[in-house]
């Protein structure tokens, strides 16, 4: 939210959105990249780290949208560009939340028995991250979480990859300013 009102305010002083938008989408990938060499004994210290990193791309970023089409839209036309922006972030959202869920589970699945051979899939996701240590044996323990830290790598390298999309695509946001001219 702090990186979002600051970009806000950079758009201001500067006049323009690329900026932020392109430097955003660079702290993003970078966090999200950095978050996918998390294991099991990170240090919370990398973990806060990286998470800001990431958040502050994606609260410099995320905005930048919204202000490109109010500037570069006919004012007739704003109204349902905005719409159709925001059912695509939201739509995006669900849509790629389902992505990651689906990369997790199956590098679970196929993880597990690489990790953790006596231990069954279907025990390990109805006990839940949470509830794994009382369920699974601690002998099979560690490859568990080994297990789990490798398929939410996968995720992270999904997010990574997006991210660097975003910054591809966020080029084409043009660069026009956004202060009226003076008549």
């Amino acid at each position: 939210m702090i990186s979002g009102f600051l970009s806000g305010l950079a758009v201001t002083r500067l006049g323009y959105y690329l900026p932020s938008a392109v430097t955003g989408t660079v702290l993003a990938a970078i966090g999200s990249g950095l978050m996918s060499l998390f294991t099991p004994h990170t240090s919370m210290g990398k973990w806060i780290g990286y998470q800001i990193i990431a958040g502050v791309g994606r609260g410099c970023a995320l905005q930048m949208p919204l202000i490109a089409v109010q500037n570069n839209v006919p004012p007739s036309k704003i109204a349902v560009s905005m719409a159709f922006l925001y059912f695509c972030q939201n739509f995006g959202g669900a849509l790629w939340l389902s992505f990651a869920s689906t990369v997790f589970n199956t590098g679970l699945a196929n993880l597990l028995p690489i990790y953790a051979p006596d231990v069954s899939v279907s025990e390990v996701t109805s006990a839940g991250v949470s509830g794994m240590r009382s369920v699974i044996p601690h002998s099979s323990l560690d490859g568990v979480v080994i297990a789990y830290n490798d398929a939410i790598q996968h995720v992270f390298y999904m997010v990574a990859g997006t991210a660097g999309a975003a910054f591809v695509f966020s080029w084409g946001l043009g660069w026009k300013s956004v202060q009226k001219r003076r008549a």
